[in-house]
């Protein structure tokens, strides 16, 4: 095997490693983006903990076949990014279209979610869910509102339940007074 063919294959398995390994991977076009711009970009996906790659889009997409995961072939066009990670998906979406509103262009191509191959309209779909914190605060609410709730009920009733003994109270007492 000569040594392209080699490399080529190295490179093929550190791609399907980085995917195997990651919960998502974002397929980006970074074409007519400036050297600086796009470190830039770097520096805001290494905050997100996510990691930014560029490969060949051949290499791309014979990992992505490697790994029997059913990617549209329209990903691997143009100048390909491939931003991966394990942390939360919709923050780095968001600021892929973000980057990508400066620079009046659709910076997602599609990507790969838990293994399964996602296009940009979901993408974007997952964007717009708010950050991972405030989606745990809407959960513990919603469930704790129903305890809430009882807890509120049932205080209202030992109210209604104190004023009737105390209307009993007094009355007996009006009562005796009378006797």
């Amino acid at each position: 095997m000569s040594i392209v063919k080699e490399k080529k294959s190295l490179i093929i398995e550190a791609i399907k490693n980085r995917v195997r390994d990651s919960e998502f991977c974002v397929f980006a076009d970074f074409s007519g983006i400036s050297v600086t711009e796009f470190n830039d970009l770097r520096r805001q996906m290494r905050k997100l903990k996510a990691q930014v790659c560029v490969y060949k889009n051949t290499l791309l997409k014979r990992s992505v076949d490697a790994l029997e995961i059913d990617v549209d072939d329209k990903v691997f066009f143009g100048a390909t990014v491939l931003v991966n990670g394990n942390d939360v998906v919709s923050e780095i979406c968001k600021e892929l279209i973000k980057f990508g509103e400066t620079k009046k262009k659709k910076m997602i191509k599609g990507g790969i979610l838990e293994k399964k191959a996602v296009n940009r309209s979901e993408l974007k779909e997952l964007a717009k869910l708010p950050a991972k914190e405030i989606l745990i605060g809407q959960f513990f609410s919603t469930v704790k509102a129903p305890v809430d709730r009882l807890g509120y009920i049932l205080s209202n009733h030992i109210v209604s339940l104190l004023g009737v003994l105390d209307a009993l109270k007094t009355k007996k007492k009006e009562e005796e007074k009378n006797d």
